[in-house]
């Protein structure tokens, strides 16, 4: 692992067989331009090298015989032909020698002090797409001649814009564009569930070797949707939201009482004009759903119209909920009903009263017997003392002794 920002002292340890995969961080950690986070090197089959850089940066295409080069000629061309840097034995583009290509004029130097160690890479300042190609650091006065092979891409990577074109009370026109990517990114979107969206056929241009894509798609749903910019070769992806509310989400229910008597009251719900289809139902104050009539459902234009009843027997508040699953909305509708039960508390006064005066009654009817009853008893004992007091007189009456006259 290395870091494109090496210095002189460090460049002679830069690995010469090598495959450097540059990537970026999207993430808190990296620098407002997307900074470079690491380059990662495994040997490559052919011996070369690729390096990838973002556009703007500077970076450094390594070269090293590993021998000392002071006195040496090494020549780095790009794409076989262009002039990128030469140097020969202290003369070189930027002390006098001339034929440098204008492309590289002012951008292009090497580590004169890293000579003696056998480092001939070189650092391009400012990096352009149009740097982008294969580059060759060549030493033809080398026996035997020694020539390296790097690849260089420069890439561009902007987040992609999003706009609102159009929309009515059904529909959002979403647009995403996005401006000089390199290499050329694929452009999708996308719903908050990762689903890839049906969109219009991308409008694509190139100047420069930047690309510039509009893509629109139409949305029908309340949902957060993003534009997703991926550049495969690059291992890179970047994306940008927007949030898009349908109108035609359920409004909240009306609720009314058709009819009612001592013993029930009819609800009835109603639910005007929702998109897409929602589910209605009747709660009651824990949440259960309660027994209702048959839904009426009528469809207009897109938009569902939906009346729901139902009879309740209790007092207590009711609710009448509107679900739109495929768009996580949902939204009700609450109700205090109060079933009239004093006829019922009349009725069970009366059955009270009535136990309690027959209660009364049986009470009564004992006490009053107990007392007759004992009243009865007390007179037999009466009659019976009389008659034994008249046994007892009559005993002891005196016998008359006297002679008749």
């Amino acid at each position: 692992m290395f870091s494109v920002q090496a210095t002189e002292t460090t460049m002679k340890l830069l690995p010469v067989v090598c495959l450097c995969v540059l990537t970026w961080s999207e993430t808190a950690s990296a620098d407002e331009n997307g900074g470079l986070t690491s380059i990662s090197c495994s040997t490559s089959p052919n011996g070369g090298m690729s390096v990838v850089v973002k556009e703007g940066r500077d970076v450094i295409l390594p070269c090293s015989p590993s021998t000392n080069i002071v006195r040496e000629l090494f020549d780095w061309k790009k794409d076989g032909q262009k002039e990128v840097f030469m140097y020969d034995a202290g003369l070189h583009y930027n002390n006098g020698r001339a034929g440098q290509d204008e492309q590289f004029k002012g951008r292009v130097s090497h580590f004169q002090g890293e000579l003696k160690h056998g480092n001939a890479s070189i650092i391009i300042r400012n990096t352009k797409v149009t740097d982008s190609g294969n580059y060759t650091c060549d030493f033809p006065r080398l026996q035997p001649r020694q020539t390296f092979h790097i690849r260089l891409v420069v890439v561009a990577a902007p987040k992609p814009s999003v706009t609102t074109l159009h929309e009515t009370k059904d529909w959002s026109l979403l647009q995403c564009e996005v401006h000089g990517a390199s290499p050329k990114p694929k452009v999708e979107w996308q719903d908050s569930a990762g689903n890839v969206l049906h969109a219009e056929e991308p409008q694509v241009s190139e100047r420069g070797g930047h690309f510039y894509i509009t893509l629109n798609t139409t949305v029908t749903k309340t949902d957060r949707f993003r534009c997703v910019v991926t550049q495969q070769e690059i291992n890179h992806k970047t994306y940008t939201e927007t949030y898009v509310h349908i109108n035609g989400a359920a409004p909240k229910p009306s609720v009314t009482i058709l009819d009612e008597t001592k013993d029930w009251s009819l609800l009835q719900c109603e639910v005007h004009g929702a998109s897409p289809k929602p589910k209605v139902e009747w709660q009651d104050s824990a949440g259960n759903v309660l027994h209702a009539e048959e839904p009426q459902v009528s469809e207009r234009g897109g938009h569902f119209y939906i009346t729901l009843n139902t009879t309740v027997t209790k007092t207590g508040r009711f609710r009448c909920v509107a679900t739109q699953q495929e768009i996580n909305h949902k939204i009700y509708t609450e109700i205090y009903v109060h079933i009239n039960d004093e006829n019922n508390q009349t009725s069970t006064k009366v059955i009270i009263g009535v136990s309690v005066g027959v209660l009364c009654g049986i009470v009564v009817g004992v006490v009053v017997g107990f007392h007759l009853a004992r009243s009865r008893n007390c007179c037999n004992k009466g009659s019976t003392q009389d008659k034994r007091d008249q046994t007892a007189g009559k005993e002891s009456e005196p016998l008359d002794s006297s002679p008749a006259p």
